[in-house]
């Protein structure tokens, strides 16, 4: 029976809602507000995540992404392998920021989560291809607003340093 429950604890939790409800604790333990439509992952099958929906400190900032595929499987996550991401895929990404004396809240988001949380955690490190982000910007004081679609990404995320391409 034992064996049965581990071997199937991977399918409960993309099957539950026990899997979105780890997702949401993890990300508010790094300080953002954070919910998904659905978690699969597997002991050899990768993390999916679909339907994520972020939201910024400022209730004006937000990002929706339909799906995020990673190379971390159950295995790597019992293990507390979560600094080391491997190759992540990101489809569809919408961003909507406003912009207050030439910042958005999403930029301090960010910070916490690709921050270490503490001096002894490792920092995070990905190579994140993003394909289709669309990105509307609006300045607080003109209201004009910037917009981005369909531009896709290549992330390469070591340490102290964030390189990308567009």
């Amino acid at each position: 029976f034992f064996i049965m429950l581990v071997l199937g604890a991977p399918s409960f939790l993309s099957h539950s809602p026990v899997g979105r409800a780890l997702v949401s604790q993890a990300a508010t333990r790094q300080g953002l507000s954070l919910s998904v439509d659905s978690v699969r992952v597997g002991w050899v099958t990768p993390l999916r995540l679909t339907g994520l929906q972020m939201n910024c400190l400022s209730e004006d900032d937000h990002v929706e992404i339909q799906q995020i595929d990673s190379t971390l499987t159950a295995t790597d996550l019992m293990r507390g392998i979560t600094s080391k991401l491997g190759q992540l895929s990101i489809r569809g990404v919408d961003i909507h920021c406003t912009m207050h004396q030439g910042r958005c809240s999403l930029e301090d988001d960010l910070h916490s989560l690709l921050g270490p949380s503490d001096p002894d955690t490792e920092p995070l490190a990905a190579k994140v291809s993003a394909q289709d982000i669309s990105l509307t910007m609006t300045d607080a004081i003109s209201t004009k607003t910037w917009q981005i679609a369909q531009s896709n990404a290549e992330i390469d995320v070591e340490s102290e340093s964030i390189k990308a391409s567009f």
